[in-house]
């Protein structure tokens, strides 16, 4: 499958909540690049390469509570 790649992107990131939507982002990065790939079973897959924190803590997404959450990457 074709690889898409987006250089240096800014990227918000929100929590996914099925209960209330989220209009701020708790955390945005910026990236030296983002790469995205379409698997065989209609998801994806992707690389942040070289990122920092602009805004906000994304230490949580690593947590064992943040590992259950899902998120939504703009």
């Amino acid at each position: 499958m074709k690889v898409m790649e987006w250089k240096k992107p800014t990227i918000s990131v929100f929590k996914e909540k099925s209960d209330k939507q989220e209009h701020k982002p708790f955390a945005v990065i910026k990236a030296q690049k983002i790469s995205l790939k379409k698997t065989e079973k209609r998801s994806y897959n992707g690389e942040i390469i070289d990122f920092f924190v602009f805004m906000g803590d994304i230490d949580c997404i690593n947590s064992d509570e943040g590992i259950r959450d899902n998120y939504v990457l703009c």
